[in-house]
């Protein structure tokens, strides 16, 4: 089991332990770096240093985490330093993913009769990004306003409206509908990779879903869309700005499938690093029995330090 850690392009020499947190669900995938307190003084393994050296751990600094086995390591983690903890044992190192990049403000603007993929464009602009997008469900905004906000809160803004995922992979930014994108296959096994699973279990055809937005006209009048069946749970949204009928049935049939998919089964899977999985993967599951079957790996936690690694999935039923 082996490990590099670069902070603003220097490796760490030693390591007590690290977390990360990454999924889809989530705007934003983090990480916490524990560097020991032995290693506090001269923590980069480079020549001729000096204390100097622990200016770099600082806000903003660049990090990347890869893990593995054998001379085989994959980047795990690959982001900035957001805030720095210190005392007399240890150095807590708190990490983002390149929506830090987004935590920038950008100009005040009003857009009439726009898009998402207009708004994403004046974003990158905004920030000098060239970074990669693709949007699934574009929906048009009749007005769209920012105020006095940083990128990141319009990216998050517009994950809570469209009932959309948000996320960045591989450098690439997914505006995308709930468990669309799927990126690799990975066959688990109980008997081969898995030590621990465990099910939660929910019968989706007991549950009936409606949903009901409320949003207004360029007149001020009151526009209600319904969608799903009666008889179950009601769930009420409010949106400003968006009042074409087509755009609101998106956006309806977002929060339908989204709610549904909350009562799929769930598996939690306790592995070790290899294979290696990330959100957004399909896991081929085997050895169970009756919950065989593929899942859709939602979030994936990594415990690593002296003691090892493991690799925790938490996945629903496709």
């Amino acid at each position: 089991m082996q490990h590099k850690i670069l902070i603003a392009g220097k490796q760490l020499k030693n390591l007590e332990r690290l977390t990360i947190i990454n999924s889809v669900d989530a705007p934003l995938s983090a990480a916490e770096i524990v560097i020991p307190y032995k290693t506090i003084r001269r923590p980069f393994t480079v020549l001729h240093q000096s204390n100097s050296d622990l200016s770099l751990i600082k806000k903003g600094a660049g990090v990347e985490i890869h893990l593995g086995y054998n001379n085989k390591l994959k980047l795990e983690f690959e982001g900035y330093i957001t805030h720095v903890d210190k005392d007399n044992t240890s150095i807590t190192v708190q990490c983002e993913d390149k929506f830090f990049e987004y935590k920038k403000n950008i100009a005040d603007k009003i857009f009439t009769n726009t898009s998402i993929e207009t708004i994403i464009n004046y974003i990158h602009q905004q920030l000098k990004l060239r970074r990669p997008y693709s949007i699934d469900i574009d929906i048009k905004y009749s007005k769209f306003s920012i105020i006095q906000q940083t990128a990141y809160d319009v990216l998050k803004r517009l994950a809570e409206e469209t009932h959309l995922q948000i996320f960045i992979k591989n450098d690439h930014l997914y505006i995308t509908p709930k468990m669309l994108k799927k990126f690799n296959l990975i066959k688990y096994h109980t008997e081969k990779n898995i030590e621990k699973i465990e099910f939660e279990k929910t019968n989706l055809s007991e549950h009936k879903v409606e949903i009901i937005i409320e949003t207004k006209n360029k007149q001020g009048q009151t526009i209600q869309y319904t969608y799903g069946e009666r008889g179950g749970d009601k769930i009420y949204l409010k949106i400003q700005g968006i009042e074409n009928q087509k755009d609101l049935k998106k956006i309806a049939e977002q929060a339908y499938n989204n709610t549904k998919i909350n009562y799929q089964k769930k598996c939690k899977i306790i592995g070790w690093l290899q294979p290696y999985t990330s959100p957004g993967d399909v896991v081929e599951l085997k050895g169970t029995e009756i919950n065989d079957g593929l899942y859709y790996c939602q979030k994936v936690e990594v415990h690593y330090g002296e003691t090892g690694g493991m690799r925790n999935l938490y996945c629903v039923e496709i």
